[in-house]
C-alpha cells in the first residue's frame, strides 16, 4: 500500500497544493472518475482512496483521502486508530482539536477528520491554508446557529403535538 504523508498547507503525498490539474493526472494516472460537487469537478481515484477538488483556475485546493490511501501524519495513521486516541495523541503534539459532532479539525496542520461511526475515521480532509481558514470559520458559524437553535429550544419548552388524541 503506497503511503500519503501529510504535509501541512502543503500537500498530501505526491500532490501538492496548487499543482494542476494535468500534473495531478500525469501522476495519479488514468485509473479515476470526474463527478461534479458543488460547482466544482472532482477526480475520484478509488483506488487510491482520493478524492482532489480543483479550484476554479483547475489547480489542488482541497483533498480528501479514505482508508485505501494510508494517509497519515507524522507518524500517525487516521485508519488505523480511533478518533479520541488521535485527538489525545496531537493534542499532545501541540495541535488541539475543534470537534464539531462527527468532525474533528485540527487547525494547526489543516486536517480535518470525519468519524461519524463507533470513532473509526472514515476520511481525511487536508486543506492549504486558505480553504482551512474558510473551512474553520464555517464550522464556527455552524456552531454558533447550533447554540441558537437550543437555546430557542430551551425558551420554547418542549415540542406539543396539536394531533396528539387524549385517550
Amino acid at each position: 500500500m503506497p503511503e500519503w504523508p501529510i504535509r501541512p498547507f502543503e500537500g498530501i503525498g505526491q500532490i501538492d497544493f496548487g499543482m494542476a490539474r494535468s500534473k495531478v493526472r500525469e501522476l495519479l494516472g488514468s485509473e479515476f472518475t470526474t463527478i461534479r460537487n458543488r460547482h466544482r469537478d472532482v477526480d475520484v481515484y478509488d483506488e487510491l482512496g482520493v478524492y482532489c477538488y480543483f479550484d476554479s483556475d483547475g489547480t489542488v485546493k482541497f483533498v480528501e483521502a479514505f482508508d485505501a490511501s494510508n494517509a497519515n501524519y507524522d507518524g500517525l495513521y487516521f485508519f488505523v486508530s480511533k478518533l479520541p486516541a488521535i485527538i489525545e495523541r496531537l493534542a499532545a503534539a501541540g495541535q488541539p482539536a475543534t470537534v464539531d459532532g462527527t468532525e474533528c479539525y485540527f487547525k494547526g496542520i489543516g486536517v480535518s477528520l470525519d468519524a461519524p461511526r463507533d470513532g473509526r475515521v472514515e476520511s481525511v480532509g487536508v486543506f492549504r491554508k486558505d480553504a482551512a481558514e474558510r473551512h474553520l470559520q464555517l464550522l464556527q458559524q455552524i456552531a454558533e446557529k447550533d447554540r441558537q437553535r437550543a437555546e430557542a429550544r430551551k425558551l420554547k419548552g418542549p415540542f406539543e403535538n396539536p394531533f396528539k388524541r387524549e385517550e
